[in-house]
């Protein structure tokens, strides 16, 4: 098994990509970073960052992780806030991986099998467009704070069903928060054009996400957080 800030050298291309968008998180964003690079895996990973033009220390954060992990990690950086959405695309269109995993500045995956559990699964699981896990939500010291989060509290991340398709996206429900989600790499296909990312929106990416998801196939949903 290989850490994921160690380059396997068996593969040229990464089966995984993981997107990280940021913006002035610089005292987040390096919990973000660990949690990524402590995933073990025994497939090739990459690591894109996007920071949009932060004003604190974000940026030298993410350069700084790309000078100890040259060979994975690549930083994007905006000479102007374009937003969340097109921040997003300019590395969601660069992704090469075969899945996509995404995080925010202020996400982090608390369970170190969670890139290989997914990859896994939509491996031996063709029928399936994505894999949910559950998630929670701390404060800065870890401390959980999901009943308390708004607008509705314990369930406005949460989702009790073992898929998530089509018509629960209709309902406005969503499988969980997309920090959580890995999916098939829609962006890799070339009959589309994916600009409607952030065309559609210039600040909320996760329900364009999901749109083009469930437009063709299944979300499996799991008991993992």
């Amino acid at each position: 098994m290989l850490l994921a800030g160690e380059k396997d050298r068996t593969s040229s291309e990464p089966l995984v990509s993981v997107n990280l968008i940021a913006y002035n998180q610089e005292h987040t964003i390096r919990r973000a970073l660990e949690s990524i690079l402590a995933q073990v895996v025994d497939f090739s990973i990459e690591i894109l960052l996007a920071d949009d033009a932060s004003q604190d220390g974000t940026l030298q954060v993410m350069l700084g992780f790309q000078q100890r992990y040259p060979d994975i990690i690549h930083v994007v950086h905006q000479e102007q806030n374009v937003g969340p959405t097109r921040n997003a695309y300019a590395i969601l269109s660069r992704s090469r991986g075969r899945y996509i995993a995404s995080l925010e500045g202020d996400d982090y995956w608390c369970d170190s099998q969670f890139l290989q559990r997914s990859a896994d699964f939509l491996e031996a699981h063709d029928e399936y467009i994505g894999v949910q896990d559950r998630c929670r939500i701390v404060d800065e010291e870890g401390n959980d704070q999901t009943a308390n989060y708004p607008p509705t509290g314990n369930e406005f991340w949460q989702y009790h069903e073992r898929e998530y398709g089509l018509a629960e996206y209709q309902e406005w429900r969503m499988p969980g928060h997309i920090s959580a989600l890995v999916y098939r790499n829609l962006f890799r296909l070339e009959d589309d054009d994916y600009t409607i990312f952030y065309r559609l929106d210039s600040s909320v990416g996760d329900r364009t996400t999901l749109m083009q998801l469930v437009a063709r196939g299944k979300i499996y949903c799991t008991e993992h957080v």
